[in-house]
């Protein structure tokens, strides 16, 4: 329905220790918006324009707008969340624990420990979000021009150990 918000940002909230809401003015109407770590970290003062890419979730109780900062970045949580066992929160914990690339990176390539990285992404949920996403990102990758390197089988685990080595 919203593919982007551009207003003036009157304030960001921490409500709950790693999950930021930003107050967008557009038109005068203040949007909740909920955004990663990184981004509240980037954002300029406030009264200055920004623009916010956003997916709104309609839940039994209220509406939620998640904002995020490259449209790119906001398709991959909308591919994220179509994974069984993750939801809008897990979905923004993992984009606010790694980049967009090495994100793509870790799940197009099966590297199970780097997703585990996150808080909340245990061993089997790393391993069903690359297997069920994996096919699915790696066109999609293709489609948005970001440059992944899929690597299969003993190469994967080799480059797994490499990276938890150093």
């Amino acid at each position: 329905m919203f593919s982007y918000l551009k207003g003036l940002l009157v304030g960001v909230q921490m409500a709950v220790p790693q999950r930021p809401v930003l107050t967008l003015e557009v038109n005068g109407v203040g949007y909740e918006v909920q955004v990663t770590p990184r981004l509240a970290r980037e954002l300029p003062g406030t009264q200055e324009e920004i623009q916010v890419f956003v997916d709104l979730q309609l839940r039994d109780d209220r509406v939620l707008l998640f904002g995020f900062a490259t449209a790119p970045e906001r398709d991959l949580f909308r591919q994220l969340i179509r994974a069984s066992g993750v939801g809008a929160q897990l979905g923004m914990a993992l984009l606010s624990t790694l980049a967009l690339e090495d994100l793509l990176q870790a799940i197009v390539s099966g590297n199970h420990q780097i997703l585990s990285q996150t808080p909340g992404v245990g061993k089997k949920t790393a391993e069903r979000i690359s297997l069920e996403l994996r096919e699915t990102l790696s066109q999609w990758r293709e489609q948005a021009n970001l440059e992944v390197v899929a690597t299969a089988g003993l190469g994967g685990n080799i480059l797994e150990d490499v990276e938890m080595t150093l």
